[in-house]
């Protein structure tokens, strides 16, 4: 009896969550040379519901080399990309470890990796390529990539971050007569950038590992590292996290030292991001006080001159306290909201599990977030490992999604998870995730955002007992647990109305039915969306009651069947806040569109700055009352390239949002 209840609630899942006609239930074959072994896939977001994928692949059966492909937000080979995948590094002799990606600016996206060709045993270089999002490589850039350093030593585990302009840093190991760290910017044609030497630029004198950068948006970089100075590479020894700032000609920037910055002493694992003022996090792991070998995770955050910042809790904020157990690779983001999102794995409980956290830009913890992290996990179904590096991604609505991979009695299974801003599960999800696949294995999981609130994952399979072998790929919805051939994009509310928009391949064709219901009213047939482009729906509620909390589905027929969208509420304030959603798009071509809310007709403007706080041009919106607006800034003089600040103010109060703009 219950195995047959079973199988009902999985054929009523089925129904309220159809996938794509591409995007199916397992995932969809990244690679088509199911022949050949693909793995260790890396992979960048394209912005518009797709994504970039790279992997190692062995099809030459001589050595390995790299292909890429890029999936639409269908689930379908974008245009210009092909089923057997673009060459990335096909070089002789390269047997290219493929350590990262990371999307461009523009549309398209960089690929970094090791490679070995230029010496097979004593020197390993670093390469990156750019490819369009039509497929091509970028102008400028090399069949097979460029190279990045140009040193007689050992380069290794690469890092990189884009440069807001077409271009990239790139950070890595250097293994000379110290294991130091360096850095190289090359720009958006492929060559190395004005200033900066052939072999990069070396931040530390001292040995140094693991570095993490970011750019500063003024045209340079921040790199940290962490330092063993004080003590050496012995187990035990103590070491520090150190940092460097770069201009964009490759000099240390003013009032930042030679031999680099101490940022926190006694400790590893650094993560630097943008925060809100345009300064930086740091994310590092410290000793427990009490009980050596254990971790605790804080977070600090610095001006651009690398001095604390004011105001931000001394000593940082704690987000994993020193409680009993081992904890590793943790992993952090930006939440899209001026804080930041992050996960680890831990073993408090004497098997590991997930945990996760939100800081806010005011250096507390997020409500829902307890100190010492929120174990996301099933601590009931085997011992969890995590990933180490690419495991969470911002929901554009602070919160996160997760993947993390199972030990399990048969197989080591992936588990996926959307977990929202306020540290809930995220309604239609299973409380300790979806498991990713029904085949035995899924390794190597990368995860990033669709751009539309969603995320895509991509992981590879070669395994025994299940015979699957290759890169696979899935899409998740905010909605929903699988990419559905009708989604929902966005429900804004206003005080008067709420809008819904929903995605449909076919929309210009789609026979629907909105449908609506408050907490203690059942469902009512509510009117039916209109076509808004080639494959988006919307319907405008004007029947609304301020303050009051309404469900909305989407009722639709596909291939002849009935089916319907999972629930989604909106809350209907009883007035406006003063609220800065930001440019859009993002980044804009010099001309953007602003989205933002007032609180009432006081005055107010809106106002873009440049990184130097100079004000551009300012627009006064009082004139538009209350509520949610979308107005273009569009200055007498065109903007230059670069990063930009949006600045609305209103009744004393300012709010900041970064915007960039690309030629």
């Amino acid at each position: 009896m219950i195995r047959l209840l079973f199988v009902v609630l999985l054929a009523l899942i089925a129904l309220v969550r159809p996938t794509l006609a591409a995007w199916i239930p397992d995932g969809f074959p990244v690679d088509s040379l199911r022949a050949s072994v693909a793995q260790k896939p890396q992979v960048a977001p394209d912005g518009q519901g797709g994504a970039y994928i790279a992997w190692i692949d062995s099809r030459s059966r001589v050595e390995e080399q790299i292909y890429g492909t890029r999936i639409a937000g269908d689930g379908s080979f974008a245009s210009g990309w092909t089923a057997q995948g673009a060459e990335i590094c096909v070089a002789s002799g390269s047997n290219p470890y493929l350590f990262g990606a990371a999307p461009d600016g523009l549309g398209g996206t960089f690929f970094v990796w090791e490679d070995y060709r230029n010496n097979s045993t004593a020197q390993g270089d670093i390469y990156i390529q750019r490819m369009k999002p039509d497929g091509t490589i970028a102008s400028g850039w090399p069949v097979n990539g460029a190279r990045a350093t140009n040193s007689p030593y050992l380069d290794q585990e690469p890092t990189l971050a884009a440069d807001g302009q077409g271009g990239a840093f790139v950070a890595w190991i250097e293994n000379s007569s110290v294991i130091a760290v360096a850095v190289q910017h090359l720009t958006g044609g492929g060559s190395v950038a004005p200033g900066w030497p052939p072999a990069g630029v070396l931040v530390c004198g001292a040995t140094a590992t693991d570095p993490s950068l970011m750019a500063d948006g003024n045209g340079g970089v921040i790199v940290a590292w962490r330092d063993y100075r004080r003590g050496g590479l012995a187990r035990d020894s103590t070491f520090d996290i150190y940092a460097q700032r770069l201009t964009a000609s490759g000099t240390i920037a003013t009032g930042w030292a030679v031999s680099g910055l101490l940022l926190s002493p006694n400790a590893w694992t650094p993560f630097v991001l943008p925060d809100p003022t345009g300064g930086f996090y740091l994310v590092s792991g410290t000793p427990s006080p009490d009980a050596f070998g254990e971790q605790r995770y804080s977070v600090l955050r610095f001006t651009l001159d690398g001095t604390p910042t004011p105001g931000w809790p001394d000593g940082g904020v704690l987000v994993c306290n020193p409680s009993a157990g081992d904890r590793q690779n943790i992993n952090a983001i930006s939440d899209g909201f001026g804080g930041l999102l992050m996960d680890w794995f831990d073993d408090r409980s004497g098997g590991y599990d997930i945990y996760a956290s939100r800081v806010l830009p005011n250096g507390t913890l997020a409500p829902g977030f307890p100190v010492g992290g929120l174990r996301v996990s099933n601590p009931n179904i085997g011992v969890e490992v995590l990933n180490p590096s690419g495991q969470i991604t911002a929901d554009g609505l602070g919160g996160a999604y997760l993947i993390w991979i199972t030990s399990q009695s048969i197989g080591y299974p992936s588990y996926v998870l959307h977990l929202t801003g306020n540290g809930t599960v995220a309604p239609g999800w299973p409380q300790y995730g979806l498991r990713m696949a029904s085949t035995c294995v899924q390794d190597n999981p990368q995860i990033v955002t669709d751009g539309s609130r969603g995320a895509v994952v991509a992981w590879n399979e070669a395994d025994g007992i299940c015979s699957r072998i290759g890169v696979f790929a899935q899409r998740y919805v905010v909605d929903g647990v699988v990419a559905t051939t009708v989604s929902l994009v966005s429900a804004d509310a206003a005080t008067d109305h709420v809008t819904l928009v929903w995605y449909s391949a076919s929309a210009q064709n789609l026979a629907a039915t909105v449908y609506r219901r408050t907490e203690t009213t059942a469902w009512q047939s509510f009117g039916t969306p209109t076509p808004d482009g080639p494959d988006r729906v919307r319907f405008l509620d004007r029947d609304v009651t301020p303050g009051t909390r309404y469900a909305y589905r989407l009722g639709y027929s596909d291939g002849g069947s009935d089916r319907v969208t999972a629930e989604t509420w909106v809350d209907v304030p009883q007035q406006f806040e003063l609220a800065l959603a930001g440019a859009r798009p993002n980044p804009s071509a010099g001309r953007m569109n602003v989205a933002f809310s007032l609180r009432d007709d006081s005055p107010s403007s809106l106002a873009i700055l440049d990184v130097a706080g100079r004000e551009v041009m300012r627009r006064e919106v009082n004139s538009l009352g209350p509520g949610r607006h979308v107005v273009p800034l569009e200055p007498e003089t065109r903007l230059a390239p670069g990063l930009y600040w949006l600045r609305l103010t209103q009744g004393g109060r300012s709010l900041l949002a970064r915007a960039v703009v690309i030629r």
